[in-house]
């Protein structure tokens, strides 16, 4: 037993240091890097920044540290957060789940990926039935990206909420029809948001619902996209049959849902993919949940690890590095800062 929980932290440490220096030590890798060493450089005079941020650019800039040691720095930040919330069983599927969904996001959308990881601590914490430490690291990681605030009401609806209440069929089908609509009618959704945040005075909101003004459509035929959202439909069916047994089963299910339509969203507007990010931690620790409490079903993990197939495809398309009408995610070729 000794020698299995040494070799344990072993591959807990190795994974780490084999995931964190290929970010550590990039150089022009991922679409957003000269941006954040421009912001790193002029950080005393970005006001737009988030708190927490801003306070880790400062205190590096204070120390006089060299940009490439905030690149480093941010990565150390994501990487040992999402660590802090290895859950104690299917430690390895958390980690190669993180890794398949995780990894390249870090190297762009930086600041939300540091968001990400404090949701995926939060959620052992609400596990382990801590609720103020869940909100702590929520309003911590919030600081570095504020949109990972709306997990809270999240994990409130899910705390309070009947026991029952996810059992009942009429609201699983609720949350499937939403998505259905989301997906396959996008301009009767669009419509009904547009025109309601018109009628609320909130004009720039509601130019994110118009294809042609600022967003670019990203194209129906993505399966990746289908393929999650109808894993979201398994997961929500799957734990809807274990939401009595704890309220963090409610609150995932909230989180499926909220991952599934934001992804039903980006299928037409390609910007509305950001936002499932913020939603993200489903994977990353319900995937290792459903695997861990449904062991004696066969059917269930069998779909499971059809999916995680799918993901390690999607992932080796992603390490391409292909250009795409939005955006050139710049993963390709690999500079390290040592060839500057």
């Amino acid at each position: 037993k000794v020698s299995n929980k040494l070799m344990g932290k072993f591959f807990v440490v190795f994974s780490f240091f084999v995931i964190f220096l290929p970010s550590a030590l990039r150089y022009g890798v991922g679409t957003d890097f000269f941006s954040y060493i421009e912001l790193y450089e002029n950080s005393d005079r970005e006001n737009h920044l988030d708190f927490g941020f801003k306070i880790i650019n400062l205190f590096l800039n204070s120390l006089g540290a060299h940009p490439q040691w905030a690149i480093a720095f941010y990565a150390f930040i994501f990487l040992f957060v999402a660590y802090l919330g290895i859950p104690k069983s299917c430690k390895c599927l958390f980690l190669f789940v993180l890794f398949l969904t995780l990894w390249f996001p870090s190297l762009n959308i930086v600041r939300q990926a540091i968001a990400v990881s404090f949701s995926i601590l939060a959620f052992k914490f609400l596990w382990n039935n801590k609720f103020i430490y869940f909100l702590l690291a929520i309003v911590i990681g919030s600081s570095i990206h504020s949109s990972i605030l709306v997990l809270i009401p999240l994990a409130v609806m899910a705390y309070f909420l009947n026991e029952n209440f996810l059992r009942k069929k009429i609201i699983i089908f609720s949350m499937f029809l939403v998505i259905f609509i989301a997906l396959f009618f996008p301009s009767v959704f669009f419509g009904v948001v547009r025109n309601s945040l018109l009628i609320l005075k909130m004009d720039a909101y509601a130019n994110y619902f118009v294809y042609s003004n600022h967003f670019v459509k990203s194209g129906g035929g993505n399966i990746m996209i289908i393929l999650k959202i109808f894993f979201c439909f398994f997961a929500i069916f799957v734990l809807s049959k274990k939401s009595s047994e704890h309220y963090a089963y409610r609150y995932m299910i909230f989180l499926f849902f909220m991952y599934g339509f934001s992804l039903a969203l980006s299928v037409h507007i390609v910007i509305f993919s950001r936002m499932s990010y913020i939603f993200i931690s489903c994977l990353v620790c319900g995937i290792p949940l459903i695997v861990s409490k449904c062991k004696s079903n066969i059917l269930i993990n069998f779909f499971t690890y059809i999916f995680i197939c799918a993901l390690m495809a999607s992932f080796f398309k992603d390490s391409l590095g292909i250009p795409t009408e939005y955006n050139d995610p710049m993963l390709n070729p690999y500079h390290s800062v040592f060839a500057q």
